[in-house]
């Protein structure tokens, strides 16, 4: 343009300072630029910056610029020619100057097919009357558009050989612009096959998983409902599953028998554990202190269950093992619990940083023993409320070992808990769920449709079985699949709500 502009005689130093707030949730940068240093003795400062869809401009200091200077601006492919005066604000032009401080506001607007030429702005200023360019340079625009999805399955809870709709909605929730070519990747897993779709913009292809969107304007939503049948499982991960029971004296003996047999009847039944070799079951239980200081002991295995009669693992013997644990009484040593439990799953054979590691601990109380250095055992420290803060902060120190000592990774392991709300002192449900269940945040289930790190409510001894038997077909019988938002445009600042994880749990026929 400078070369082209015979009626510019001079070039009249310049500093445009570009500041780009591209969002309120996005990364500001500061670019400075100038021009060739002119003739005559004139500075100009002009301040610039993008906010959504206006162009700022701010003069900063030097001398006031005449309002009959043009002001011009080429975005997406097109000029834009104004005076400062047909954008400053009346109060401003009083004087006849643009001066220190005041503003020019240039709204402008994307166009989501053609987002290629809206990457930058180039911002010009001639003084006709001087026959000169008072100031020059590019804005970087970077549009942003928060896109997210949301995925709803029915029947939540489909039998083997029925059938299954996954709806998945993808939003534009806000932005600069709308958002264009999306692809989202929905594969299905081998246990369930493919059906058939309908799609309310854009094409899925099965193949690749890849559904494909032109674009969402800003405040609308598109969907996919993908319809497949259910096969059940064809692989369950090999998974070390670790139960530590609360066998506190607030239990009765007859609700401790509800416990054990409960447990004892879910291990036993094919439709609910394993009996294929793929899991490891270790049973902790933690009380007492009418016969012995508070602690925890290991009940039954590290076991691998299995259907081979007369073997120590069958799942018959191991079932009746579980049926004759004795209760403690006593008080809650949930600390000491736990750190048997990391050792345990870590010092068994079969531990491996490859396999999955499930840790459930159920309880229908809050801790009151302070751990002791180097055992399994506590001091109970009641009575008072003091006892739970001892408590707590012993099994919250217990939590860390269990993370450190075993690794776990929040795409595959899990510590949860089955809380019981009956009793003069329930469980402290929003201190399990806000601090103690891993990975966090902490959800409450049902549904298990978050993975690991759940608080799963009941409110008597009753409700155990039942609930037990929901919690290891979640664990054992799952069929997981991701949603993800693979490619879009432009810059997404918020792909948080970008990757859904589906959770289906087959029932038996």
């Amino acid at each position: 343009m400078r070369g082209e502009d015979s009626a510019v005689s001079e070039i009249v130093g310049t500093i445009l300072i570009l500041l780009i707030a591209v969002s309120a949730f996005a990364t500001v940068q500061y670019i400075i630029l100038s021009s060739p240093t002119p003739s005559s003795g004139m500075i100009v400062n002009i301040v610039s910056r993008v906010e959504g869809t206006n162009i700022i401009l701010e003069h900063h200091g030097g001398q006031p610029l005449d309002l009959n200077t043009e002001i011009s601006i080429s975005i997406g492919g097109e000029e834009k020619r104004m005076r400062i005066g047909d954008n400053l604000p009346e109060g401003a032009k009083e004087d006849g100057k643009w001066n220190l401080g005041e503003r020019i506001v240039i709204p402008f607007e994307y166009d989501i097919d053609d987002l290629e030429n809206y990457t930058n702005a180039d911002v010009s200023a001639i003084d006709e009357k001087n026959n000169s360019i008072v100031f020059l340079g590019s804005i970087n625009l970077n549009p942003v558009s928060d896109v997210g999805l949301k995925v709803a399955v029915n029947p939540k809870d489909p039998s083997v050989n029925s059938t299954v709709k996954a709806t998945i909605t993808v939003t534009c929730y806000r932005g600069d612009v709308g958002a264009a070519d999306i692809d989202v990747k929905y594969i299905l897993p081998d246990e369930l096959t493919y059906i058939g779709n309908t799609t309310s913009n854009g094409t899925y292809c099965n193949y690749t998983g890849i559904w494909h969107i032109d674009k969402i304007e800003v405040g609308s939503s598109v969907n996919l409902t993908v319809t497949a049948k259910v096969n059940g499982l064809k692989y369950r991960e090999f998974t070390q599953l670790a139960m530590i029971l609360d066998g506190s004296g607030s239990i009765s003996p007859e609700d401790w028998d509800l416990i054990r047999t409960g447990l004892a009847n879910a291990v036993e039944n094919p439709d609910v554990f394993p009996h294929d070799g793929s899991a490891e079951l270790t049973v902790i239980q933690f009380g007492d202190y009418y016969h012995s200081t508070p602690h925890a002991e290991l009940e039954v295995g590290p076991v691998v269950v299995t259907n081979v009669t007369g073997a120590p693992s069958y799942y018959k013997d191991v079932a009746d093992g579980i049926r004759g644990i004795d209760q403690l009484g006593g008080a809650t040593p949930m600390g000491c619990g736990i750190r048997l439990a990391a050792d345990q799953l870590h010092d068994s054979e079969n531990f491996s940083g490859d396999s999955r590691q499930i840790i459930n601990i159920v309880t229908d109380g809050v801790p009151n023993c302070r751990w002791t250095t180097d055992t399994y055992t506590g001091t109970w420290m009641g009575p008072g409320d003091d006892q739970y803060v001892y408590g707590k902060e012993s099994a919250e120190a217990a939590r860390e070992y269990l993370l450190d000592t075993l690794g776990l990774t929040e795409d595959k392991d899990g510590f949860n808990s089955l809380a019981v709300l009956r009793g003069s002192e329930p469980p402290d449900i929003d201190w399990l769920n806000g601090t103690m269940v891993w990975p966090q945040p902490g959800y409450i289930a049902p549904p298990f449709d978050n993975g690991s790190g759940w608080v799963s409510k009941i409110t008597s001894w009753q409700e155990f079985e039942n609930a037990v038997n929901k919690m290891f077909r979640f664990i054992f019988n799952s069929i997981t699949c991701t949603v993800e938002i693979v490619k879009l445009k432009p810059f997404d600042p918020n792909d948080v709500n970008n990757k859904v994880t589906v959770v289906i749990t087959p029932q038996p026929r």
